[in-house]
């Protein structure tokens, strides 16, 4: 099983995460987003361009969320800080 970690130093303006950098179909995938324990900003993850202030999860310091399925190459999450800047951590696991 391949395991890939990327740290992203967020701003307010919206990040296109590089989650699926193919155009393979992963079924059983696990992707976890973790937000810097030491950062008290809060982070936003969607599925759009992030540019409403409510949408999406919000994840506050040493937070995360865990989502897992079968995703494609059009799937994709957007993430930004709340205010400010933010630290998020994101692992993906399997196929």
């Amino acid at each position: 099983m391949a395991v890939r970690h990327k740290t992203y130093n967020l701003t307010t303006t919206p990040v296109l995460l590089d989650v699926i950098n193919d155009t393979d179909n992963h079924i059983g995938m696990t992707i976890i987003f973790n937000t810097d324990k030491l950062n008290n900003a809060t982070t936003m993850i969607g599925d759009s361009t992030v540019t409403g202030t409510d949408f999406g999860f919000h994840l506050d310091a040493d937070e995360s969320i865990t989502i897992s399925g079968h995703f494609t190459y059009q799937d994709q999450f957007w993430a930004r800080a709340k205010q400010d800047t933010a630290i998020l951590h994101v692992l993906v696991a399997g196929a």
